[in-house]
């Protein structure tokens, strides 16, 4: 087991060193603050077990999480194992996959269509959760893919490494029905506030999903230009957050900027308007009009 450090600056510390001498499974690393890519990242390169595991320093899981996840990788042979989650105490997320052990061919079939953003949105299929902590992966196959996390996403860095996995994965085990982790709903966390530039920070996703998927014979082309449509829409709802600062002008010109940009411009043309959920409808039509003020008044009917 490894804990990192990310240069905390309350008692945490103190606290792991403390059980790193207790405990002589426990290794912990120390490191200047880098947020959560670094420390992931740091985790990775001291890693030695069979498969690996993540738990974010806010949540918990279950006592037997790591044994139930570990003996049904090794009965499935599995390269990713996806478990379900609690939100908070007790509130269960919903099931995407029905429970069961997907082949290469399964894969193709019922998981990369929903691996980067849902070919059948309308139909109620979402995108499969990215989430790293609900799953477990084989070390082998980590290292074999040099996969790592990225540093200059500002969030959505662990959809990516999700993602990376799946590509190189032969076999995948969903336990839909097992839930394990807690994952604690922080109203301070990085998705509820503000962030300045996120669409610039975050398009950047889409670049690294492309190089990746060469490793694959599957057609990812569209999922990609609807990612990057789901970038705009929450790019365009992190303006118009409570806790932005910016005056109505500024907000407005904020998301028209984004409105502007050719690669989403080129992305729209190739989206199917009719696959997308009612609420996305009126983004994709906002967008396609270039108007800020539609997609002002679509995220205040959104949250209203």
């Amino acid at each position: 087991m490894i804990a990192v450090n990310d240069g905390s600056t309350d008692e945490s510390l103190s606290l792991l060193r403390m059980l790193e001498g207790k405990y002589s499974c426990l290794t912990v690393i120390d490191k200047e603050n880098g947020g959560a890519s670094s420390a992931r990242n740091a985790g990775l390169d001291c890693a030695k077990g069979e498969y690996i595991g993540f738990v974010d320093s806010d949540d918990w899981v279950e006592p037997d999480m790591y044994e139930v996840l570990y003996n049904e990788a090794v009965k499935a042979d599995a390269d990713v194992v996806f478990c379900n989650l609690y939100k908070n105490d007790d509130i269960k997320m919903q099931q995407f996959l029905e429970t069961g052990v997907y082949t290469r061919e399964k894969i193709k079939q019922y998981i990369y269509p929903r691996l980067i953003s849902s070919e059948k949105e309308k139909q109620g299929e979402g995108t499969l959760r990215g989430s790293v902590v609900c799953k477990f992966f084989r070390r082998e196959l980590i290292e074999k893919g040099k996969i790592r996390f990225a540093d200059d996403l500002v969030y959505n860095e662990d959809g990516l490494f999700s993602i990376m996995a799946t590509f190189l994965a032969d076999k995948y085990l969903y336990l839909g029905d097992r839930y394990l982790y807690h994952n604690r709903i922080n109203s301070n966390s990085i998705t509820k506030r503000y962030i300045p530039d996120l669409w610039n920070r975050q398009k950047v996703f889409t670049y690294y999903v492309r190089r990746a998927k060469r490793n694959t014979d599957y057609n990812f082309d569209y999922q990609i230009e609807k990612k990057l449509f789901d970038i705009a829409v929450y790019s365009i709802e992190n303006i118009m957050k409570k806790n932005n600062k910016m005056g109505f002008w500024e907000k407005k010109n904020s998301i028209s900027s984004i409105m502007k940009d050719e690669d989403l411009t080129k992305a729209i043309d190739v989206i199917e308007k009719d696959n997308l959920k009612k609420i996305n409808t009126m983004y994709y039509r906002a967008i396609k009009l270039k108007s800020a003020l539609l997609a002002m008044m679509t995220v205040k009917y959104r949250y209203r």
